[in-house]
């Protein structure tokens, strides 16, 4: 072994002083040549969260602004995340991508299987069950949903209880939603809105803390509230939502007394429900 790698043959302390000069890329390389390397990466002491795992063609993973690129052929792919995580100290991947069809799933599932992520992006049609499953352990926090409007993907995902949605669907799929946190990516038209608001009203999304879309010029206050009883919003409410004008702010309720406040401002509408 260590005649394959001479830098091994230097002194702990000119090693230790060499390690640190390289690239995270090259760390991460120097720690997969074994037990010794690994331990000697840690030793370290780098500190950094990865910040995505991205599945397209190629599987990458981000850690210090440095993109490492998988090689099936070199190292397992869990093998090399717990790499990454043992170096650089740290349990926190933020971000995990999802933007292909074509991949051993199973394999994907097992080599994640356990791995913390906060934040998911998808992009797929494959219906691939080992593929279902990543989905379903990467999407409780914050999901970042952009299917085809025709992908049987959508019912499904967005039926299931969700803490954070962003989504770009039509307003049919809108309506099946099941979450905390909203975020629609894509313009809203007023009627949709109004839609959507009906449907509450009388008891739908019974989940939902905040919903946040885009009207542009269409976000006018008397085409989304057609046919809903509607107020003032008070002073109080006003200034628990910060940075917003009175003028632009009506109350709605639903039918068992819950209120909702709702803000127009630049184009943009965003509902707030008073727990």
């Amino acid at each position: 072994m260590i005649a394959s790698f001479p830098i091994l043959q230097l002194p702990a302390k000119v090693l230790y002083n060499a390690i640190r000069c390289l690239t995270p890329r090259e760390i991460i390389s120097f720690s997969l040549i074994s037990k010794f390397t690994l331990q000697t990466a840690e030793s370290l002491n780098l500190q950094d969260r990865i910040s995505s795992i991205e599945i397209h063609e190629l599987v990458s993973i981000e850690i210090c602004n440095c993109r490492i690129n998988w090689t099936p052929s070199d190292v397992k792919l869990r093998k090399l995340i717990d790499h990454i995580k043992c170096v650089f100290h740290t349990h926190q991947i933020y971000f995990l991508r999802i933007h292909t069809d074509s991949h051993n799933w199973k394999s994907i599932h097992e080599a994640l299987d356990g791995v913390a992520c906060s934040h998911t992006s998808l992009y797929f049609q494959s219906q691939d069950v080992w593929l279902q499953r990543i989905v379903n352990q990467f999407s409780g926090s914050f999901l970042y949903l952009d299917l085809d409007v025709n992908s049987i993907w959508n019912n499904q995902i967005m039926c299931t209880n969700r803490r954070n949605l962003y989504i770009s669907t039509s307003c049919t799929e809108l309506l099946s939603v099941n979450c905390t946190h909203l975020h629609v990516n894509q313009r809203v038209r007023a009627v949709d809105a109004n839609i959507f608001l009906r449907h509450w009203i009388r008891g739908a999304f019974q989940s939902l803390k905040t919903l946040h879309f885009s009207m542009g010029g269409d976000a006018v206050s008397k085409l989304i509230f057609k046919g809903v009883d509607v107020q003032e919003a008070c002073k109080e409410d006003v200034k628990k939502l910060k940075n917003v004008y009175l003028r632009n702010v009506r109350n709605i309720f639903r039918y068992d007394g819950t209120r909702a406040t709702v803000v127009f401002k630049y184009g943009y509408v965003k509902m707030h429900v008073w727990k």
